[in-house]
């Protein structure tokens, strides 16, 4: 029998399906997006020749991007805290062992950013569209630009921490109890209902980065006049459609893998204990290891809502948008 440590290590094997993903998306973006610079430079000239905006117009595209700011921050802090209870679970060698991928993982995740924006790739872009239409608008003192970059940074440095960690958080979280018997199937349950929590959770948290991503990149909308204000708002839908996409299929892969090797061991279990199929499948639906489309619209709600969050937040940031 395997020990607790190498079952913990094992189990970092669930974080290579989303780290994939995570990759390709980024090396498609920028095959998709090489020719966003040049849209980037028209963007800022045009903002800095339009007429000055209307001030309410631009107070409340202000005031949704602040809504869009705070959801992120309270989802991302709540994420993060129950990810580190999580840890809590691993024994002292796990604890030592994730933590440092967990480093290690940020620290590639930081890399990433202050690269992207020294080289304004077209990662890098996602802030810099809106960064430099409002420096080139003058709409705004420079106390509240500077204001405005430090909330948005702070967004940004919350979005390289929290996903490594919670990745690896759900990796601690299904860590294959040992042993058999019910108290193997009651451990078995509540690592489901983790799992299943940290999925809701880390939804949560792509939604609210969505909503964010959106509003952001709409702002500069609000200083443009037609047709240009609806080019913005096409670059906007579709950068969100893009990222939606991708945070659906990272928690399709992060949530799938795990819960399936859960479930085939408590149906080993069941099995060893020679319970009857209609019992079998009792306690499986009762303990969240139901395979039915109708007990598990939760997780496929949460699997989907990315994706879908781009309408939604179509509809919400058309509060900031005036109208032409």
């Amino acid at each position: 029998m395997r020990s607790r440590f190498a079952n913990e290590t094992l189990a970092l094997g669930f974080a290579l399906p989303p780290l994939l993903v995570w990759l390709v998306s980024q090396l498609s973006f920028e095959l998709a997006a090489l020719d966003l610079r040049p849209i980037l430079l028209h963007l800022t000239h045009e903002v800095a020749n339009a007429p000055a905006p209307d001030p309410l117009d631009l107070a409340r595209a202000r005031v949704t991007w602040g809504a869009g700011l705070l959801l992120f921050y309270v989802v991302a802090c709540g994420v993060l805290g129950y990810a580190l209870l999580l840890y809590r679970e691993l024994s002292a060698r796990g604890r030592l062992l994730y933590a440092a991928l967990a480093v290690l993982l940020v620290a590639i995740s930081l890399w990433h950013a202050i690269h992207s924006g020294a080289s304004r790739n077209a990662f890098s872009l996602l802030y810099y569209l809106s960064r430099d239409s409002l420096a080139a608008c003058n709409c705004l003192s420079e106390d509240s630009f500077r204001a405005i970059e430090v909330a948005v940074q702070l967004l940004n440095l919350l979005a390289a921490v929290v996903p490594p960690v919670a990745l690896l958080a759900g990796c601690a979280a299904v860590v294959v109890p040992r042993g058999s018997g019910p108290e193997t199937l009651d451990r078995l349950a509540t690592k489901m209902e983790r799992l299943k929590t940290l999925l809701a959770g880390g939804s949560a948290l792509l939604v609210a980065g969505i909503l964010h991503q959106i509003v952001w990149h709409r702002w500069p909308a609000t200083l443009l006049q037609a047709p240009d204000d609806q080019h913005v708002l096409g670059v906007a839908t579709s950068l969100a459609v893009y990222w939606g996409t991708t945070y659906s299929l990272l928690t399709v892969t992060f949530f799938l893998p795990p819960a399936a090797i859960l479930r085939r061991q408590a149906m080993k279990i069941l099995d060893a204990e020679s319970t009857t199929s209609a019992d079998r499948q009792r306690w499986l639906d009762e303990h969240g290891f139901s395979v039915s489309p109708i007990k598990r619209l939760p997780q496929i709600t949460a699997i989907l809502a990315p994706m879908l969050a781009g309408s939604f937040g179509t509809g919400l940031s058309a509060l900031a948008t005036p109208l032409h």
